[in-house]
């Protein structure tokens, strides 16, 4: 049997090495973001622990879930723009060793004051965090798997909040809701050292070709150099234009204005998700954390599920045009999946304590798996639908506007429950999910007219 040519076996090693080292570069990035989704989670987690032993109540809890988003939104405002300026193998280590200085200053706290700065100050460095991981699989992904992996890495999300009602009951009952956090930065300390060995920017950084479908990104060395006057031209006219093209245009606040509301049901589950069920379900504290667990498996499955299928969609639409298909093909499955989000929150309303337990857990399970799913796959619209060279400032608005939604889901929530009931914001919620599918059809209303004009002229 003829052996194959010498540069056919050269691609096929360069590829297979190029492939093992994304796969350790996204299992690290994994690890790191579910570490840091931990100690999110542990807040939410020692909150009944917290009224009782520490003498708050609802309100103070919101105001300190707010001062964590609250930083959170302004971090990311310029998290985008220092991401696309500076190496995120040492920014991202950075993020989580700092993480978790915060978790053990707040874990220490003794005053109400306190817990509100330690925790805002870990919400500003926790903002940094995402567009870093969004930058990374640009340069490592290939347009067609893209929104697959960026679902496996929202994923890490959901397996930290599987993982949280199991371990994070346990912690508080034997040693109290501070060790929560004390394990928390332990493990946090341990990803950064592994991020900090195993990180590369780029595929080129450790001597690999760019592959069909990656972002381009140029070597920090004397390639840039190289660059052509042209491309120059492109680049400073993309700078020039992002305003527009990201904030002046307004078709694209209706994808950020769904996905703000997307945040807030997001946050607002993890948070309150827990007291809702104990309070208006009259479960035990037990039956609640199982409850919640059974919210990220769906938001696990929905991930995964909503983003490969979302790129096979694009797949079949990309062979059955012979054309490239654009972001907002992605739009009507979107929709679809909105709907059902509010067809859930409809069955929660209707459901009383005396409903079963497998049906609330079903409910939780599709709540889970839509908003998680519906989260994951805005935010890759959100950067397919402008040029590459401003992708990472495009997700730094829609974030923007998503920790809008996280802010409302601290203290605005908490005001909510305390004058009108739980029963109340599950209905407001229903009704903001009737808003983002609107928001979302008008999107691909104005999108696919624009195009069509485009194909006209």
């Amino acid at each position: 049997m003829a052996s194959k040519p010498l540069n056919v076996q050269r691609s096929n090693h360069e590829y297979r090495r190029y492939r093992g080292r994304f796969i350790i570069i996204v299992a690290c990035i994994f690890i790191g973001y579910a570490a840091l989704v931990i100690g999110r989670r542990a807040f939410a987690f020692c909150k009944p622990a917290m009224l009782q032993l520490e003498g708050f109540d609802e309100t103070n809890l919101g105001w300190i879930t707010s001062g964590f988003y609250l930083t959170y939104t302004l971090s990311k405002c310029f998290a985008g723009v220092i991401a696309d300026q500076f190496s995120a193998h040492l920014l991202y280590p950075a993020c989580l060793f700092i993480s978790s200085i915060f978790c053990i200053a707040f874990a220490t706290a003794t005053q109400f004051y306190q817990l509100v700065l330690f925790w805002s100050l870990e919400g500003l460095i926790q903002g940094f965090a995402w567009p870093i991981c969004g930058k990374l699989l640009m340069h490592w992904c290939q347009s067609d798997e893209l929104a697959t992996w960026w679902s496996f890495l929202s994923g890490s999300s959901n397996l930290s909040g599987l993982i949280s009602p199991i371990l994070l009951p346990i912690v508080i009952k034997n040693y109290g809701w501070r060790w929560c956090f004390y394990g928390t930065a332990t493990a946090l300390v341990i990803a950064a050292v592994l991020n900090f060995f195993c990180l590369f920017d780029s595929p080129i950084d450790i001597g690999l070709s760019q592959y069909d479908g990656v972002m381009q990104r140029e070597a920090n060395t004397k390639d840039k150099s190289k660059t052509s006057p042209s491309n120059n031209k492109d680049q400073i006219d993309d700078q020039v234009n992002w305003l527009q093209v990201v904030i002046y245009d307004p078709l694209p606040h209706c994808l950020y204005i769904a996905y703000l509301i997307s945040i807030l049901f997001e946050k607002s589950l993890i948070d309150w998700l827990q007291l809702y069920l104990m309070r208006d379900k009259q479960f035990t504290e037990v039956a609640a954390a199982a409850a919640i667990g059974s919210y990220d498996i769906g938001g696990m499955v929905g991930t995964l599920t909503v983003g490969y299928t979302s790129d096979s969609l694009l797949s079949w639409r990309r062979k059955d045009n012979l054309k490239t298909s654009q972001a907002s093909d992605r739009i009507p499955f979107i929709i679809f999946i909105s709907s059902v989000c509010f067809m859930a929150f409809f069955m929660l309303l209707l459901e009383s304590p005396e409903t079963s337990m497998i049906t609330i857990h079903a409910t939780l399970l599709i709540l889970g798996s839509t908003v998680c799913g519906v989260v994951s796959v805005l935010g890759v619209v959100a950067m397919e639908s402008v040029p590459a060279s401003i992708a990472g400032r495009s997700h730094t608005v829609l974030t923007f506007y998503g920790n809008i939604g996280g802010i409302c889901s601290g203290y605005p929530v908490s005001l909510i429950v305390k004058m009108f009931g739980w029963i109340q914001l599950i209905r407001l919620f229903a009704v903001l999910a009737l808003f983002q599918v609107g928001f979302l059809f008008l999107y691909s209303i104005i999108k696919n007219r624009r195009t069509k004009k485009l194909k006209q002229s």
